[in-house]
């Protein structure tokens, strides 16, 4: 009952049509009903042919064996392609929508886990893939077949029905007992594996600084512990999960064998003829088939469970925008407003923010000295985190009212770190919309692009990606970050210690293109320079509950 349970839930989500299960039903109608053409004509054969020498009667029937061989054979490829097809469906489908739960998760539910644990999530569409392509499906629908074969057998040789029936219930016994150590051993690989791929990860991603650092043995040591846990757990892992298979094959020859010792002692007897032996023979080796593929399948349904419980913590995750949420209105002037904001991470014990208030009125340019809130205080007015209460305004609407994400262009962030994507540098500027391309060339001069890309290899048009951060200069990549925020033509600019690893020429560049954008839109600009921030038209200190202006610089908020 569980497992018919379970198989209900699950094929809720199924894309199939009623073509495709109408295609998948007939085939294997088909199939089954022409894989008894090899025995009854065996059985034709020994029994009434040889006695009989009716040569004629031996043409027509390979003939007609052969062309049911070769219609089996087609329709076999036939149903292999089908579920190739809901296959490939399944996968597209499925892995779009994962692709799409984890871009429009909460951040906070996002960050819970290693970037490497989620790629295990995404790659166990690899497992489920086979379960929806039809594996399952295909499996029920043989299993009905076996009692006909079964049937054909008591119909034969009588009491070697009961003697295939008895092999194949101490075959499932020794499946079934078998399917809790599988289990056991399944789920410690999994977690063993999620801690190596995540270390992998980690180890690519720093290369560099492993170089630098001349840690690579270190490093080998680590990963070699992690290997032969994983080594240690996959031997025992394949044994009892090839375990079916295995045992499959053996009792198949154990059918085969009982039929012949058995049937031949009948045929002695005169109770069963040669050829009803040979047919009877064929037709228990037959019948084990789809019970060896349903133990099989039995036997590794946890891994369907496990993989079906892997992509749905994805499924899971609480959006960042509910659905039916209005869209943000794209004429606003720029302001903004915190009111009464309180905020502290899930695992944090202490409140970021208590009670926050303060105002930025638009197109004013504010500075504000680097503390260790300020990227939490940005990702709450980008709506990427939630305040757990107060409001916060943009042009006094209050945006948890509001779809985020239709809001992000209209207020731009540009942390310290810049991140590029595989693509040309042009694409990474226009974020890879075609229709942004001759803004993007006007923002690239803005902020002095061009004299920089001039010494790539092909200009815009040079492919960078994420180890390029490594190799480019920092420069370059935060003037992409800045023309790429300009390309959008935003109402609020915050700017969060780009100045950090800023060259001369750049640091030159961004004090122009400051003092040319203000007054223009509104500019948050976070920094430890008192060169920098000092351009601004207000200087505050953020706290837990305000903002505090600096007195002597600028005027009050």
């Amino acid at each position: 009952m569980r497992f018919i349970e379970f198989l209900k839930k699950e094929y809720k989500l199924l894309p199939l049509t009623k073509l495709d299960i109408f295609d998948l039903l007939l085939a294997s109608f088909l199939i089954n009903m022409l894989s008894l053409a090899l025995p009854v004509t065996l059985m034709q054969v020994y029994d009434r042919i040889l006695p009989n020498k009716a040569l004629e009667t031996l043409s027509w029937l390979v003939v007609a064996c052969s062309a049911a061989l070769l219609f089996e054979g087609v329709l076999r490829v036939s149903r292999a392609l089908i579920s190739g097809w809901m296959s490939a469906k399944f996968e597209h489908l499925m892995g779009c929508e994962l692709i799409d739960k984890l871009l429009s998760s909460r951040l906070t539910e996002f960050e819970q886990d290693r970037v490497g644990t989620h790629l295990e999530r995404i790659k166990s569409l690899g497992m489920l893939r086979g379960f929806y392509s039809g594996q399952i499906f295909q499996i029920l629908l043989d299993l009905p077949f076996v009692i006909l074969f079964i049937v054909g057998i008591w119909y034969l040789g009588g009491v070697l029905a009961f003697y295939v029936l008895a092999v194949i219930a101490i075959f499932l016994w020794l499946v079934y007992s078998t399917k809790e150590r599988f289990e056991q051993y399944r789920y410690t690989e999994l977690d063993i594996t999620n801690k190596r791929f995540s270390f992998i990860l980690e180890l690519l991603s720093g290369i560099h600084t492993v170089n630098a650092l001349a840690i690579e043995e270190q490093m080998l040591r680590r990963y070699e512990t992690l290997q032969a846990k994983t080594a240690k757990v996959n031997i025992k892992t394949s044994f009892w999960g090839t375990l079916p298979v295995n045992l499959g094959s053996m009792f198949s020859n154990i059918i085969m064998f009982g039929i012949i010792i058995i049937g031949a002692e009948m045929v002695l007897r005169n109770e069963l003829t040669i050829g009803a032996l040979a047919a009877s023979t064929m037709l228990g080796n037959r019948a084990m088939q789809p019970v060896q593929s349903l133990a099989s399948f039995w036997l590794r349904f946890s891994d369907v469970k496990i993989a079906r419980s892997q992509v749905e913590r994805i499924r899971g995750m609480e959006p960042d925008t509910l659905e039916g949420v209005p869209q943000f209105t794209q004429d606003i002037d720029g302001s903004f407003e915190f009111q009464n904001v309180s905020f502290k991470y899930e695992d944090g014990k202490k409140y970021i923010f208590n009670s926050l208030n303060f105002k930025v009125e638009s197109r004013q340019m504010v500075g504000v000295l680097a503390s260790r809130g300020s990227r939490t205080l940005f990702y709450i007015l980008l709506g990427l985190l939630k305040p757990e209460s107060g409001r916060v305004l943009l042009d006094n609407y209050d945006i948890a009212k509001w779809d985020s994400s239709t809001f992000r262009g209209l207020v731009e962030y540009i942390p310290s770190e810049s991140d590029v994507f595989k693509g040309s540098v042009l694409e990474n500027i226009a974020l890879f919309d075609i229709n942004k391309y001759d803004a993007s060339f006007d923002a690239a001069t803005m902020v002095g692009l061009d004299s920089l890309v001039a010494d790539l290899p092909l200009g815009y048009e040079t492919v960078v990606d994420s180890q390029s951060k490594k190799l480019l200069p920092p420069g370059l990549l935060q003037r992409i970050a800045i023309a790429r925020a300009l390309v959008v033509r935003p109402r609020i600019l915050i700017f969060d210690r780009i100045d950090m690893s800023m060259d001369l020429a750049t640091k030159k560049m961004f004090k122009k293109l400051v003092s040319d954008l203000k007054g223009k839109c509104t500019i948050v600009l976070v920094s430890d320079s008192m060169d920098l921030v000092g351009l601004s038209d207000t200087v505050c200190a953020l706290t837990s509950d305000s903002m505090v202006k600096i007195e002597g610089i600028g005027s009050s908020l």
